[in-house]
């Protein structure tokens, strides 16, 4: 903030930004905080680092409803990689979701190997 911000700022400012904003931008600051610790201590760092995937997904696409913000092709694929990662996450982890998605894929002749093989791992493991 010194660095970038306080040459910006002058103490008169902070009657024109007003003292609710910010009042309420450090109150929402630690309840981003506490939650965070929250979701720490019930599940694990990764699953904080997945939902600030989400969270910044649902921001962009925020965005570009409300402010009509353009976004770029290698944006559109970057987010496409990150989410694609939350979701093989998901199927990693769920043992009736991969199930699921391994009944599905059966269908296709080239993933039915694949499939089966999950499949049985999934059996052998819960037996």
């Amino acid at each position: 903030w010194l660095a970038y911000e306080s040459w910006h700022m002058e103490w008169d400012d902070i009657p024109e930004t007003g003292l609710l904003v910010l009042f309420m931008n450090g109150l929402m600051s630690f309840l981003l905080n506490c939650s965070s610790v929250l979701l720490i201590s019930h599940a694990n760092a990764m699953i904080l680092s997945l939902a600030g995937v989400v969270k910044d997904v649902l921001i962009v696409t925020g965005s570009c409803l409300v402010f009509g913000t353009v976004v770029t092709k290698m944006q559109y694929v970057g987010y496409a990689i990150a989410l694609t990662g939350v979701f093989a996450y998901k199927v990693h982890t769920t043992p009736a979701l991969r199930t699921a998605l391994g009944d599905l894929l059966c269908c296709f002749p080239i993933t039915a190997t694949a499939a089966k093989n999950t499949k049985d791992k999934t059996v052998d493991s819960e037996a």
